[in-house]
């Protein structure tokens, strides 16, 4: 029987390599011998793939243990930075809604070194494809659940604001928080923006450096306004998450983004559809052009604590 299981693994690997010549049908990371099974996400900063660890401990061999693996360059000082920075990030915070790290390392390769990070693999997705799932097959989901769905992201997000000194995710869209196995609360996960939450500028050159920096790292669609076109004196705070959770909840209430990425659009009026309601509500303190008008996290989650 082992013989046999040996040899559909050997079978597997010539098959992995005939049909993806990006990389080798297998890596060791830290021990664990990974075997790539198939492409589950690619963005600007990484490509996530799901594999299997071959070296854990199972009966069956239909019980090997599944990841999500993410792989990123890091032949570059800035790439490099990156990677470190969300492994940092992963270090600093360990909550229910948050992404567990499992093991990460920098690993040589032909075209320079890459960087890899082995997560739990959730099998439901993203939020994003949740919802534009439903919006699709026309099977709204209540406002309550909505809320409650909305309570765990918050949460996750309020983790890094805790922090001592606070820091920002950033990149906060419906992509990056994946669905938890019960179905009922979320996962957040792309920590590669994780910034302190405190920024001062006092100059030009140091608004232009912010502004170009929150291009990358904050996506056009959920960027406050106040990250489009950066005043030479301002001072920044968590409330510029506040802004894109408020743009996620409005995704998940009507189905579409409430922005198109412009900056004339962050500052334009937002359509409600008529509705009237908690959510909308809710998304409209958040969604305040002046960061000075928004709430905290903890006020948002005072006004959710009904949504268990």
């Amino acid at each position: 029987m082992n013989s046999l299981v040996h040899g559909f693994r050997v079978m597997l690997y010539a098959l992995y390599s005939l049909v993806d010549k990006n990389h080798d049908s297998c890596v060791n990371l830290n021990g664990r011998k990974l075997l790539y099974q198939r492409k589950i996400a690619e963005g600007g900063f990484g490509t996530v793939f799901l594999v299997r660890d071959l070296s854990a401990p199972h009966g069956a061999p239909g019980n090997i243990p599944l990841y999500a693996l993410k792989r990123v360059q890091a032949s570059e000082v800035e790439s490099r930075h990156t990677f470190e920075s969300e492994v940092k990030a992963h270090g600093a915070v360990t909550h229910p809604h948050v992404m567990r790290l499992v093991a990460s390392a920098v690993i040589p390769g032909a075209s320079g070194p890459q960087g890899f990070l082995l997560m739990p693999y959730y099998s439901n997705g993203n939020l994003q494809d949740f919802i534009d799932l439903r919006t699709q097959r026309h099977q709204p989901l209540s406002l309550d659940f909505l809320l409650s769905l909305f309570r765990t992201m918050c949460q996750g997000v309020l983790a890094f604001h805790l922090l001592d000194p606070p820091c920002v995710v950033r990149d906060i869209k419906p992509a990056n928080f994946l669905i938890a196995d019960h179905g009922r609360g979320t996962v957040l996960t792309d920590l590669g923006g994780v910034v302190p939450a405190a920024r001062v500028v006092h100059t030009r050159a140091q608004a232009d450096a912010l502004q170009d920096d929150a291009a990358i790292h904050v996506t056009a669609a959920f960027r406050p306004p106040e990250l489009f076109s950066v005043p030479s004196q301002c001072a920044l705070d968590t409330r510029t998450d506040v802004w894109s959770l408020g743009a996620c909840l409005y995704f998940m209430v009507f189905g579409k983004m409430a922005f198109d990425g412009t900056e004339s659009a962050a500052l334009a009026a937002i359509d409600y559809q008529g509705r009237n309601d908690a959510g909308t509500d809710l998304i409209k303190s958040m969604l305040q052009i002046d960061m000075r008008k928004r709430p905290t996290l903890p006020a948002v989650l005072e006004a959710l604590a009904p949504y268990q």
